[in-house]
């Protein structure tokens, strides 16, 4: 499953309050902030059962009954220019593939570790796939961790892409 990105420059007051949801993954809870049809940020519900989940986003509700592979999905945007190619290279990773920091650094002429903050800094975890960034010699870092609940979810979403590939 991949998404279509639209980005959305601003929302109104019009789009009406903030609501916060929450979306069952394969690695657990990701709350999704949304103001009308678009999503504003996400984050992971670490410590999270799974199943405890009490409702289901329009994003879920989407994918629950489709039966196309790309989902369009309204984000407001954020971030540097910088930021904003790096999250660009990484909606291009398919599904069960990793690139290093590094790779991603050398098309952008720029450096690992510039590449990792702009990671760190996604607004957008699982919707823009940075856990399939990953070091040279090991995997990394996940939103700013490098061992701890986040980074169970990136090794969790991770397997769960390896397996889907069969």
């Amino acid at each position: 499953m991949a998404y279509l990105i639209e980005w959305v420059d601003q929302v109104e007051d019009s789009f009406g309050p903030e609501v916060c949801v929450k979306m069952n993954t394969p690695a657990g809870l990701l709350y999704q902030h949304w103001r009308g049809d678009v999503i504003c940020s996400t984050t992971w519900f670490v410590n999270s059962n799974i199943h405890d989940f009490s409702n289901q986003t329009s994003l879920e509700l989407k994918l629950d009954s489709s039966s196309i592979d790309v989902i369009p999905v309204k984000l407001l945007k954020k971030g540097s220019l910088f930021q904003q190619k790096v999250w660009a290279e990484l909606l291009i990773i398919p599904s069960g593939k990793t690139l290093t920091y590094s790779e991603i650094a050398v098309k952008l002429s720029s450096s690992p570790r510039a590449v990792g903050n702009a990671c760190r800094a996604n607004p957008y975890p699982f919707l823009i796939p940075c856990h399939r960034v990953v070091a040279v010699s090991s995997l990394g870092g996940y939103s700013g961790q490098t061992v701890g609940p986040l980074m169970v979810i990136k090794e969790t979403l991770l397997s769960h892409e390896l397996m889907n590939q069969a």
